[in-house]
């Protein structure tokens, strides 16, 4: 497990490989926004056995296994848009580094580092890629977006990351990351025009995940109880069941974890240039 700050993920985990385990869990973001150690990362990862996976572990929850599992059902064909918030103050990471005395002595501070709100909350970004690939839609192949930036003496960091997406089929939706927000929001909401609206919540205050379908005038709720260390249990176990089973699908391998951060490179220059930016994903596979 590479648990360190992005900056050296893939520096860290390059050196693992040579170990040739069976398995590396990355921290997510995989890497800053430079991309910088991926084209050797992946070209090192493709004559090897071992089995990368980025810690995007929401995705691989039992509520979000359960939403891909009822979207597939329900073969939907009408999809409007997909709307992704995750909005949450980082007072809580901080609070659980206590000898932090604020982002500037990490790499929250630092966009650069793989801080700020585009890559410390980017689980909302590859909530949105999930759910669009379970429903077909395509890739993200274009990303416009905007940034509220704080620039104090050293700091560099996003507060609020404002992201509109198109997929490789054309389909449009909208994805919000921030460090501020209380009460926490963190919510995916799927409107289709022929089965309904469908909302995931996280809100781990409750001790809850939840799933709401809204069609013809019924409202449908599924309530997932679960503790924060649940998440990561559930992440572990998906692992090794991918260790135990070939050819698994999983929602947190190398290629998912790559693909939300070429997304996240694509919005850097988004935000700088003002311009709409065409994704670049890698060519190698894995």
């Amino acid at each position: 497990i590479v648990g360190t700050p992005p900056e050296s993920h893939l520096e860290i985990a390059l050196q693992e490989l040579n170990n040739e385990p069976k398995a590396i869990l990355i921290e997510k973001p995989i890497s800053p926004p430079n991309l910088k150690f991926l084209d050797e990362f992946l070209g090192k990862l493709v004559s090897l056995k071992t089995k990368c996976f980025v810690g995007y572990d929401h995705a691989v929850s039992p509520s979000c296994t359960a939403l891909s599992e009822i979207l597939s059902n329900h073969k939907i064909e009408l999809v409007d848009t997909i709307d992704v918030e995750f909005k949450e103050s980082w007072d809580g990471i901080l609070a659980a580094h206590p000898w932090l005395s604020g982002p500037e002595e990490s790499y929250l501070g630092y966009i650069s580092k793989g801080g700020g709100a585009l890559c410390e909350h980017s689980h909302g970004l590859n909530l949105w890629q999930h759910f669009a690939r379970t429903l077909g839609l395509g890739r993200i192949s274009e990303v416009s977006a905007k940034f509220h930036m704080i620039e104090e003496g050293e700091l560099c960091y996003d507060k609020l990351a404002s992201l509109n997406l198109v997929t490789e089929k054309g389909y449009q939706g909208r994805c919000v990351q921030d460090m501020f927000s209380k009460p926490t929001s963190k919510v995916v909401n799927i409107q289709t025009r022929d089965q309904g609206n469908f909302i995931w919540k996280c809100e781990a205050a409750q001790g809850r995940d939840l799933i709401k379908r809204e069609h013809s005038g019924k409202v449908e709720i599924q309530e997932f109880p679960k503790t924060r260390p649940q998440d990561f249990i559930a992440e572990l176990s998906h692992i090794e069941w991918c260790l135990k089973h070939e050819n698994i699908d999983s929602p947190i391998n190398v290629m998912r974890g790559i693909e939300t951060m070429c997304v996240i490179s694509a919005a850097v220059e988004s935000a700088k240039t003002g311009k709409t930016v065409l994704v670049n994903y890698p060519k190698t596979q894995g």
